[in-house]
């Protein structure tokens, strides 16, 4: 996550339920926007919390994990 005096341009919210080819793709996708300072939060609904891995081995503090505490199952 960034720093809490970096100023955001862009703020992506990213849900996701078993589906983590797609999300590096769309993370993907964002990252690649130039000229803006951005932050990706990735919400994990599936109950095995398999996007964190995904998230974390991206390694750039842009991109945030959370995992529902509740998970609905994709729902």
């Amino acid at each position: 996550m960034l720093s809490d005096q970096a100023q955001v341009d862009i703020s992506v919210v990213i849900p996701t339920f078993r589906r983590n080819r797609e999300l590096a793709e769309a993370i993907a996708s964002v990252q690649a926007q130039e000229g803006v300072t951005l932050e990706v939060l990735v919400v994990d609904d599936c109950p095995d919390g398999g996007a964190g891995p995904v998230v974390e081995g991206l390694q750039d503090p842009r991109v945030s994990y959370q995992k529902n505490p509740v998970p609905t199952g994709g729902v």
